[in-house]
């Protein structure tokens, strides 16, 4: 039900977004909350998925949910940069088989996936959904192994009109592929984000809804990113104190001989 752009439009506009300090599409929503001041070096961010990745329903896609994480660590850590590969209507083998393979143009610091909303409507089967999913965080695990790895939750997509008719088979297929995306991510490593709960709850919430009645609006994004950032950042936490470990277990042994020292004729022999 996502339309599909074209990747040259989507590759300018993602790259002019990269740079983007304003909050452009955030001014009716409620603001991500920020570090006050800078405390850290920058990282790069990835982010793979579907139009819900890539901002679609917001009123700019700079609104959209992975651009406000965006804006809110750069705030903390100037200079990070954001690389959005994400593309409208794509399916995880869609992800797979397209966008994975950006990974390989730098090296990332936090990648965020999100995708699965397009496998619900188009009735992928569950079994064909988890052997896809768990292949594609294997592949991201594999092309940016230095990175954390946040998984964004299936959302409940039937909480749109448009699937009014059968919105109860609807929502069990979206609720399986939820727990087949949390179950991969979890024996993987990575941190994950209940889309399918926040969305589940959006249902009763007014404004939550684009336009289109099916991608979140402005508010939606604001509440996805304020439930994906404090995940974000624990990842990016927990990345750094892993590298800090292994460079304080890389530091050479130092020994410290305490004695008297004689030099006779052959070499020095140190008495202990």
């Amino acid at each position: 039900m996502s339309w599909l752009p074209d990747p040259r439009r989507l590759l300018a506009l993602a790259t002019a977004l990269t740079f983007a300090a304003g909050p452009a599409g955030c001014s009716s929503s409620r603001p991500v909350a920020r570090p006050a001041t800078p405390s850290a070096s920058p990282v790069q961010l990835a982010v793979l998925g579907d139009s819900l990745a890539f901002g679609t329903g917001a009123g700019d896609t700079s609104g959209g949910f992975a651009f406000r994480v965006y804006r809110a660590i750069a705030t903390a850590r100037p200079g990070s940069e954001i690389t959005n590969a994400a593309i409208g209507g794509s399916t995880a083998a869609d992800v797979l088989r397209l966008q994975v393979a950006r990974l390989h143009e730098r090296r990332f610091d936090v990648v965020i996936l999100c995708v699965g909303g397009n496998d619900v409507v188009r009735d992928v089967p569950r079994a064909a959904f988890a052997r896809t999913y768990g292949r594609l965080v294997a592949a991201v695990r594999a092309a940016a192994p230095g990175a954390a790895l946040v998984a964004v939750g299936v959302p409940d997509v039937s909480i749109s009109p448009l699937f009014a008719d059968h919105a109860a088979a609807i929502r069990t297929l979206a609720q399986a592929d939820d727990r087949a995306a949390r179950d991969a991510a979890v024996a993987n490593g990575a941190r994950y984000i209940d889309l399918f709960a926040l969305t589940h709850r959006g249902r009763a919430a007014p404004g939550f809804l684009s336009q289109d009645r099916f991608h979140p609006s402005d508010e939606g994004h604001a509440q996805i990113a304020a439930l994906a950032l404090p995940v974000v950042e624990a990842a990016l936490r927990s990345k750094r104190k892993e590298k800090s470990d292994r460079a304080d277990t890389m530091q050479p042994e130092k020994t410290i001989y305490r004695g008297t020292v004689s030099f006779p004729k052959n070499r020095p022999i140190l008495h202990q």
